[in-house]
């Protein structure tokens, strides 16, 4: 019995160097076919800024994502005379090691450096955040509540959804892998996008390779967030796919439910899956962000009843 224990435990953990060495070799060969600026980020990855106008809309892209998951919604935005900026997390977008060196720290960071900078040339500031960046803007509103006139989440990154998951939890078996395979530090995902949009699919701001300490970055927000949603009180608007398969829609719907906004919207994204941002629909967002916005700048009875 202890042979077999013992035989098995080898198997184990050859099966996992052996993955180890056949993610090293795909991350080798992605990065020979990528173009960066001198700064290491990847072409076509970086910030922007487009437009002009006394409204700023700060977009935060998701995990794995880049600024890039904004290329259709910011520039309609920007003809409505919005400032658009949309900003790359730390490590998101650069190569997999120095991504993999990325801490929830530098990230809420960022958000806030960003709101600060904006603060100073703009009347008002709306985020506008998908999946992790969901995740990342609810912690940062957490500890500052009014840093901002309103939020809007796009499958904000409440619990990971489990339809990918046999048998147990996403996080649980992320745990089991964290002390049961000492080589597989980063994983390839095998799916694609999570678009219903074919021709998303292959969406090229993407990286399909995940380094396990972002993904226990990723679950320390998620975790530190639970519970918490009745403390959110300023304007916010939820879209919520029913389809998603990386973010379990109906945890964004509780979250939503639970908000203590008083001035608070779900609008259900039923033509897209996770990528909302460039999936079917993504207009909906635009005019959604449009009329929240002169909303909040009109003064409205509850544009600001949580401010």
């Amino acid at each position: 019995m202890v042979w077999i224990l013992i035989g098995f435990v080898v198997i184990w953990l050859i099966g996992d160097f052996a993955y180890s060495r056949y993610v090293a070799l795909e991350i080798q060969k992605w990065e020979s076919n990528v173009t960066r600026n001198e700064n290491g980020v990847q072409a076509g990855c970086e910030e922007f800024t487009i437009g002009k106008g006394p409204v700023a809309i700060l977009l935060l892209h998701g995990f794995n994502d880049s600024p890039q998951i904004w290329r259709k919604i910011a520039p309609q935005l920007a003809e409505q005379n919005f400032t658009c900026r949309a900003i790359r997390l730390p490590g998101f977008g650069e190569s997999i090691d120095k991504y993999a060196q990325s801490t929830t720290e530098s990230w809420l960071d960022k958000l806030d450096s960003e709101i600060k900078s904006l603060q100073q040339n703009h009347s008002m500031i709306i985020v506008v955040a998908h999946s992790l960046g969901g995740a990342v803007t609810i912690s940062h509103l957490l500890e500052n509540p009014n840093c901002v006139d309103g939020v809007v989440l796009l499958a904000p990154a409440i619990e990971v959804s489990n339809e990918r998951s046999p048998v147990f939890t996403a996080e649980t078996w992320h745990r089991f892998s964290s002390y049961t395979l000492p080589f597989s530090r980063i994983a390839k995902s095998p799916f694609e996008y999570d678009a219903r949009d074919p021709s998303e699919r292959d969406f090229v701001g993407r990286n399909v390779f995940s380094p396990r300490r972002v993904v226990d970055n990723t679950y320390q927000l998620i975790r530190g967030n639970r519970g918490r949603a009745d403390e959110i009180k300023l304007p916010v608007r939820v879209f919520v796919s029913p389809t998603d398969a990386i973010i379990d829609p109906d945890s964004v719907k509780l979250f939503y439910e639970k908000l203590g906004s008083k001035n608070k919207k779900l609008i259900v994204a039923d033509k897209a899956g996770h990528a909302i941002p460039i999936d079917y629909g993504w207009e909906t967002v635009v005019t959604e962000i449009e009329s929240f916005a002169h909303e909040l700048a009109s003064g409205s009875p509850n544009s600001n009843a949580n401010q």
